[in-house]
């Protein structure tokens, strides 16, 4: 099986990427190929601009995103490997202490 995992973490010492390093190796391990997209790695923007928006009207959809578009029609299996910065942090008042949730 050909699986693309899609990273975006920041940081290259951060849980995780070894998350990822994990995921590959038992990728590998299993007899199957990969290809990583590292999102800050190639410095993608998810930010919709003004030129973007021609694709919506027969204009051709950026370069960037034709190649990423072509890795995803190619894989078996996908897979998005990326922080969780939406988590909610709820303060316990009795306590004074908070926690995620």
């Amino acid at each position: 099986m050909k699986v693309l995992v899609v990273y975006a973490h920041p940081n290259p010492q951060s849980f995780n990427h070894a998350i990822l390093e994990a995921f590959t190796k038992g990728l590998k391990d299993g007899g199957h190929t990969f290809e990583v997209v590292d999102l800050h790695a190639i410095k993608f923007d998810p930010c919709t601009k003004l030129e973007d928006l021609a694709q919506f009207t027969g204009g051709q959809l950026p370069r960037d995103v034709l190649e990423q578009q072509e890795k995803l029609a190619a894989a078996d299996g996908l897979a998005a490997l990326c922080r969780c910065s939406h988590m909610v942090r709820r303060r316990h008042a009795s306590q004074g202490t908070s926690t995620l949730h």
